[in-house]
């Protein structure tokens, strides 16, 4: 059901280099909590409300759904134990006993019931996406969830491991987190400070560490003394720059993989200039990916063709990286009323470098005005609809096409969960009867055309304009125990510090 990225020669090059680095350093005594460097805070502590990438790993760390993935992203039992299905549109999934909320009280199929109900119908939900196809809910024992759904589909399992089960009767905001996960978080610090306890409550093995705290560490600077004298463990998502900057530090290894991550230029299309195809097709063309690989991302990435990383369900392969043709932009934007170019304002996260980006639109007549911003104000411009031109990312959290594509592509159905990220105006109903047609897909091949066919039908459309897929970048000190995920998440329960030595 899941696919992994397949492991370029440059990726595993990355990746023996960065391993090769982990000589032994010496090992002072450090006491206190294991750390983890943010790059911003998370946006909310409501996990149906916020499926933002970052919020949604602090999260994890808290919350539990049905199903899991594990490290390589394979289905796991979580919160149900196991499951079977007595038709081709019902599954029936059978609780673990013993689970309990982080306050005691114990898990039943009411709650997870309540959950799923939530999430897919709350107002405000960020992960009714996932629920889609789901058409009823049915508690048919204290310890069994009946889940109907709208077509025979087995990608449900991928998609229930990010669907937080929360006490049933939660609030309309959760504010304080109750959940099942091996961590409970406190609130004190909130958002500069996340402070996670080991719960003795928890169900599972017994984590290492017993408080692991989360700081927001927005300063490379900052970010870098921290790690060299001891007060920061780990490092998320470091610039290239400071990845190869620590890579020379004895204290710490760089850890590079490839990642279910695709930069995109996201364009506002139902305003000018970028509701004309041929400037967005100027966009396009005027890019040199490799050279951005290079430049932006130090090497640590590739090329980006479309929407999805090669390996991911719905990857299309008859969707060629497009050569850069500086001619062919300036002839679009010519055609499309701008014989002398066009300016626009590119919104971005302010860690980000965007200076390449401006350059290589700038000499096809692109004149770009960076605007770089926390990482709340840019979403919140972007969610605004205030955004002409977005540089970020998307995420393929199951490792299949359709987390993309149902959520920042699909026609806003906010009923339906689907287009919850859409907010640049993009419609098609060719491309939503595809996404219909994968998600009722009888077969993983059939849903795999019909994702690829939607994937060719939006990189004609080109309401998102690939840029590169890029390598997860950490920087981890050696004497931390810790390997990372295909999905990016970083799970207290799997950190630990080595013993002390003699």
């Amino acid at each position: 059901m899941t696919s992994r990225p397949r492991w370029t020669a440059a990726a595993l090059a990355v990746a023996a280099a960065s391993l090769a680095a982990c000589t032994a350093a010496p090992r002072p005594a450090r006491t206190g909590p294991l750390r983890v460097g943010l790059f911003a805070a998370p946006l909310s502590l409501d996990p149906h409300l916020e499926a933002e990438f970052l919020t949604a790993a602090v999260l994890a760390n808290v919350f539990e759904g049905l199903t899991s993935l594990d490290g390589a992203m394979r289905v796991q039992p979580m919160l149900a134990v196991s499951w079977d299905t007595p038709d081709p549109l019902t599954w029936r999934f059978r609780l673990r006993h013993g689970v309990r909320f982080h306050d005691g009280r114990p898990v039943g199929a009411r709650d997870v019931a309540w959950s799923l109900e939530r999430a897919r119908r709350h107002p405000h939900s960020s992960v009714a996406h996932y629920l889609a196809d789901v058409a009823e809910l049915r508690v048919a024992a204290p310890d069994v969830i009946e889940i109907r759904t709208e077509a025979s589909t087995s990608l449900l399992l991928n998609r229930l491991a990010f669907v937080a089960i929360v006490p049933e009767g939660s609030p309309a905001q959760i504010r304080s987190p109750i959940g099942t996960g091996p961590y409970g978080l406190a609130t004190e610090g909130f958002p500069e400070v996340l402070t996670l306890r080991r719960s003795d409550l928890y169900w599972g093995p017994r984590p290492t560490e017993p408080v692991v705290q989360m700081l927001v560490v927005k300063e490379a600077v900052r970010l870098r003394e921290m790690l060299l004298s001891g007060a920061l463990d780990v490092s998320l998502s470091p610039t290239p720059e400071e990845a190869e900057r620590m890579r020379a530090e004895p204290c710490c290894r760089v850890v590079a993989r490839p990642s279910v991550v695709i930069e995109v230029l996201q364009c506002r299309v139902d305003r000018p200039p970028f509701d004309d195809l041929r400037v967005r097709r100027a966009v396009n063309l005027a890019l040199d990916r490799p050279l951005h690989v290079a430049r932006v991302l130090r090497g640590w990435g590739e090329p980006a063709s479309q929407l999805a990383s090669p390996g991911t369900v719905g990857f299309a392969p008859s969707i060629r990286t497009p050569e850069r043709d500086l001619v062919e932009a300036r002839r679009l934007l010519a055609a499309a009323g701008h014989p002398h170019g066009l300016s626009a304002t590119l919104d971005f996260r302010e860690d980000r470098r965007a200076d390449e980006i401006r350059r290589q639109l700038g000499e096809a007549g692109i004149e770009l005005t960076l605007r770089p911003s926390p990482w709340a104000e840019v979403l919140g411009r972007v969610r605004s609809g205030e955004a002409q031109l977005y540089y970020g990312a998307f995420t393929a959290d199951t490792g299949d096409a359709g987390d993309i594509l149902d959520s920042a592509v699909h026609t806003p159905q906010p009923g339906a969960g689907l287009g919850v990220d859409n907010h640049f105006g993009y419609s098609s109903p060719e491309v939503d009867g595809l996404l219909l047609a994968a998600r009722t897909a009888p077969t993983l091949l059939d849903r795999r055309r019909a994702l690829q066919r939607a994937m060719e039908r939006v990189m004609a459309d080109l309401p998102m304009v690939p840029v590169a897929v890029p390598y997860d970048l950490y920087v981890v000190r050696h004497d931390v125990r810790w390997t990372p995920r295909l999905d990016g998440r970083v799970l207290a329960a799997e950190l630990a510090r080595e013993p002390e030595q003699p």
